[in-house]
């Protein structure tokens, strides 16, 4: 179908439209809205952390960290400037604090308005794939980024485990590791035992001693070092924080 056509990504088809001139504006936004792809339908951008160079991807979602693009600047007579603006990631509040990442300025949002025609109606939120535009940006330009501030990445100490239990209790061993978000290496045999080579998180290996004992009546050993560092993901740092804020 033609609405399947032009959701390819990287624009390839670009449908033409024939139309009086009159009549081109309303024909134009017909068709943006019956062919064109919805945000949710989109692929994730993709940006580059001016801080460690390391790719990013941002996801259509309210969820995700605030990412927008500055695309057009405007006087006007009663508030100033507008900077108007595509959210892809996140959210932003009126009041708020946002980073412009091209320049590395830190800007306060005054307010923001949507525009209709010569109406204008101010918002208080803004979210992943509207555009609107924000009053009191004095260093954003056409094209600039803009996000959080800071959006902290929180890491936990991941812990190389190695078990080693009689066979029959191999079932239990492996399950007990896997519900402790623990990553399984390998397995093999050493005289007449079976080891399981595993990557599990600190914060998941207090107890173990006593559990493991617990679930091979005491026939099993472990050990435990440190292995490295790594990203907490999404879900428990979401904990995390609620915690630290007493939610």
């Amino acid at each position: 179908s033609l609405e399947e056509q032009v959701q390819v990504e990287e624009g390839e088809n670009r449908p033409a439209f024939d139309a009086p001139i009159i009549r081109l504006v309303e024909i134009v936004l017909d068709a943006v809205v019956d062919y064109c792809p919805s945000p949710l339908d989109i692929p994730a951008v993709h940006g580059i952390d001016p801080r460690t160079g390391a790719e990013i991807d941002r996801h259509p979602s309210d969820k995700e960290p605030f990412a927008a693009l500055a695309f057009k600047l405007q006087a006007d007579p009663f508030v100033g400037q507008l900077t108007f603006f595509r959210v892809y990631s996140g959210t932003v509040e009126a009041g708020s604090y946002v980073y412009n990442a091209t320049t590395g300025d830190k800007e306060r949002v005054g307010r923001m308005v949507r525009l209709q025609a010569d109406s204008r109606e101010e918002v208080k939120k803004v979210f992943a794939g509207e555009i609107a535009a924000m009053v009191g940006l004095k260093n954003t330009r056409t094209s600039h980024t803009l996000c959080d501030e800071a959006n902290p990445i929180i890491l936990e100490p991941i812990m190389d485990v190695e078990v080693v239990t009689p066979e029959q209790f191999m079932g239990d061993v492996i399950g007990d590791l896997n519900s402790r978000r623990g990553k399984i290496l390998g397995m093999e045999t050493r005289g007449g035992f079976n080891v399981v080579s595993s990557k599990v998180p600190l914060a998941q290996m207090f107890g173990y001693s006593t559990d493991i004992r617990s679930k091979t009546q005491g026939r099993a050993t472990f050990t435990m070092q440190f292995s490295h560092y790594e990203q907490v993901p999404n879900s428990v740092k979401e904990e995390i924080v609620a915690k630290v804020q007493g939610k």
